[in-house]
């Protein structure tokens, strides 16, 4: 054998090893999609990729779908959303909290089926949204067609937010 015909049949190795890795990390994904809560306005679903190759790579994502709109990563406990008082509107926030990852607060309105976005920053405005109420609370305490505030917390820590509606704006303040 020439040295030609080895480089060829190395080649031919490497590439064949190359698929075999490759097809072993796309194939080994598994994926599956849960409805954790319905209701006539929202559906909650956690939906996984399960990688059987690199269990690390694995994830999974909540998410809210409203109006056959999907909304990811979405904050708290069912049904994830506050009903806003005085108002047509029901409030959820998107954003996961431990990959560092800015808030959004969505505004829907069930009158008209329009969705409202506001960025909220680094904040933990959601995450004790459906939880006990005893330890962890996050409620309406305000509304008006112009302003929404929100109180959360957990023993220890205290939260106000005052969302404005007319400049899309959300402040946090630590009580």
């Amino acid at each position: 054998m020439n040295i030609t015909t080895l480089l060829i049949q190395s080649r031919r190795r490497t590439a064949a090893v190359i698929c075999f890795v490759l097809t072993l990390t796309l194939c080994s994904c598994v994926r599956e999609s849960k409805v954790r809560y319905e209701d006539q306005f929202v559906k909650i679903t956690e939906r996984s990729v399960i990688n059987l190759a690199n269990v690390h790579a694995s994830r999974d994502t909540e998410v809210l779908t409203i109006w056959g709109q999907d909304f990811l990563h979405v904050r708290g406990l069912n049904p994830c959303y506050l009903t806003v008082t005085n108002t047509p509107l029901l409030l959820f926030v998107t954003g996961r909290r431990y990959e560092n990852e800015e808030a959004v607060v969505h505004l829907a309105d069930t009158s008209t089926h329009e969705i409202i976005s506001i960025p909220a920053g680094r904040c933990w405005i959601g995450e004790n949204i459906g939880r006990d109420e005893t330890n962890n609370w996050e409620r309406i305490i305000a509304s008006s067609k112009t302003n929404v505030v929100i109180e959360a917390g957990s023993p220890g820590l205290e939260f106000k937010y005052f969302i404005d509606l007319t400049t899309h704006r959300v402040l946090e303040e630590r009580l």
